[in-house]
């Protein structure tokens, strides 16, 4: 009977270990910064690299509650040394979409969003082979409102002291 239980036993193990070796079951990432003096510690759901335009870019969905927080990242300017810096102009007229930015959404998925007015990310580790990034950033976002008559009275929330550590993102098949 001993011996039937040690085999279950390392068969139930060994399933366990097939199944999930193909699934990345690391540290929970965590993306912690502060908005509008409140802590935000949002838990990683998903990070991807993903295609807008002719660039591809780092996606990086958090959540905490009900808030959630994207970040994007501009892949082809991650080249060169690290530390590398990626900002979002105030006023940018170019049309081109930012090297990064964030979409800050407090109130849930069906509610307005909130979108970078300007700010900065700066990328301490990027790991190509391994699709590995780290960062911090900060930036001003700006709630969407779709009436004309609240352009001028927007409310605005200041994301600082922005991190995220040795995160592991995913490549899409196209």
């Amino acid at each position: 009977m001993r011996a039937f239980l040690k085999n279950a036993t390392g068969i139930i193990l060994g399933g366990f270990l097939f199944v999930f070796s193909g699934h990345d079951i690391s540290a929970q990432a965590i993306i912690s910064c502060e908005v509008n003096g409140q802590d935000y510690k949002g838990k990683v759901e998903d990070a991807v690299q993903v295609s807008m335009g002719n660039d591809n870019f780092i996606q990086i969905k958090s959540a905490q509650d009900n808030k959630i927080l994207y970040i994007y990242i501009k892949e082809s300017k991650l080249r060169g040394s690290i530390p590398i810096t990626l900002n979002k102009e105030k006023d940018d007229t170019t049309g081109q979409i930012p090297d990064a930015e964030v979409i800050w959404v407090p109130d849930g998925p069906d509610n307005p969003q909130w979108n970078t007015l300007e700010g900065e990310l700066n990328v301490t580790q990027f790991d190509l082979e391994n699709n590995l990034i780290s960062g911090t950033f900060e930036f001003k976002v700006e709630k969407h409102e779709y009436s004309s008559k609240a352009k001028d009275s927007r409310p605005i929330a200041n994301i600082r002291e922005g991190k995220f550590e040795s995160l592991k993102y995913r490549i899409e098949k196209q």
